[in-house]
């Protein structure tokens, strides 16, 4: 494959597209150097086709020559780049990108602008369902959206019937974040479902659900062969977000508790449980309130998941992990510096040891890693 016309400008890959081989060597080898020190880092768990995985797309408002573009945001900058194209994306989030950014233009929207905070555009939102070809569009606005909105769904709904549902979500504050709080149906029901290996889970505009499926089941797979969970064990998964990992948990255990302190994933979460007729039982609090409780309580918890965001754990959320003594350990992240720096903090009391260190590559061709680690109790 030619190499991407927008390489130079983009802020999203960070390797040529012709080489993915040499792509994964690269991230393979900055791995090693970033966690070596912890034990034998297995060869990264790459794709077969890593073209068109990415099932959600983001894409930002401006303009240029008078006229509304669409992009992504430059690398380290906020200048905006024309892409009309994206080889990572699902082609059919293009297409719908590139077909919105046409119709706003016909209907004279409005861009937010950033240094005067007043507009209407900025952004949308692309969520593709690999399991059930679900198709969920999120166009983002600063301002209420009050006119042409009957009009705006007619004209995206005829052009692209595999649409499921359209929401508008309400974002007035100055930031970066793409999602405000507050979203509104403009048609369907307000979400899609995607599905992993025999489950169902609704993601609402809010949810956060990995963008590669088929190498999430992947991760999961490996992840599960690794941690070898009994009907006896007490399994806590800790920064559950919408419950997926729990629910696949508790095919293999009949104790499996899901921590979050999000409401929406709360929600999410418990529904999803429901739907998949799963014993998992949510609750709903911060991950390291919860298990500073349980190991002052001294409960009995045989296996910990955790699956942090980019920030990592926390020094008391470790410390409880001391205390509470789980046998097995299966630490899940998406940031090998915030990984090495949890384990460097965990493994300072000699308690465990790492038993696996797995690279799976959930975003090729970007900076991005995931790492799948099993620690053990050291006397086992």
């Amino acid at each position: 494959m030619n190499k991407c016309p927008h390489f130079d400008d983009c802020g999203g890959c960070v390797h040529h597209l012709d080489d993915y081989v040499a792509a994964s060597k690269s991230k393979q080898q900055k791995l090693i150097k970033e966690i070596g020190r912890f034990g034998f880092v297995e060869p990264m768990i790459t794709m077969e086709n890593p073209f068109g995985y990415r099932q959600k797309a983001v894409a930002s408002f401006g303009y240029k020559n008078n006229k509304i573009f669409s992009g992504f945001y430059a690398r380290n900058s906020r200048r905006l780049v024309e892409i009309n194209h994206c080889a990572i994306e699902n082609p059919v989030a293009s297409k719908i990108i590139k077909s919105v950014t046409n119709i706003v233009n016909q209907l004279k929207f409005t861009v937010y602008n950033e240094q005067k905070d007043r507009g209407f555009l900025r952004h949308i939102m692309v969520r593709t369902s690999v399991r059930y070809k679900e198709v969920m569009v999120i166009l983002v606005g600063a301002e209420p959206f009050k006119l042409s909105r009957k009009i705006f769904v007619k004209r995206l709904r005829e052009r692209h019937p595999e649409i499921t549902t359209i929401i508008f979500n309400y974002n007035p504050r100055q930031t970066s974040y793409v999602l405000g709080k507050q979203d509104e149906v403009l048609f369907g029901p307000g979400f899609i479902f995607e599905g992993l290996f025999d489950k169902k889970f609704k993601l609402s505009p809010q949810s956060f659900f990995q963008v590669n499926p088929p190498m999430m089941e992947q991760l999961l797979t490996k992840a599960f062969d690794l941690v070898k969970i009994s009907k006896q064990d007490v399994v806590v998964d800790a920064y559950s977000g919408t419950g997926v990992i729990g629910i696949i948990a508790s095919d293999y255990s009949d104790q499996v508790f899901a921590v979050e302190g999000n409401p929406s994933a709360v929600r999410d979460s418990i529904n999803n449980a429901r739907y998949n007729k799963s014993s998992m039982t949510t609750i709903q609090k911060d991950a390291t309130e919860a298990l500073v409780e349980m190991a002052q309580a001294k409960e009995r918890v045989d296996v910990v998941i955790m699956d942090p965001s980019r920030e990592g754990s926390t020094e008391a959320f470790l410390d409880a992990l001391n205390q509470l003594l789980p046998d097995r350990i299966l630490y899940i992240s998406c940031y090998p510096p915030s990984l090495s720096r949890d384990l460097d903090y965990l493994l300072k009391k000699d308690q465990y040891k790492v038993d696996h260190l797995i690279p799976v590559d959930m975003f090729p061709f970007t900076d991005h890693v995931e790492c799948v680690t099993l620690m053990l109790r050291a006397e086992i």
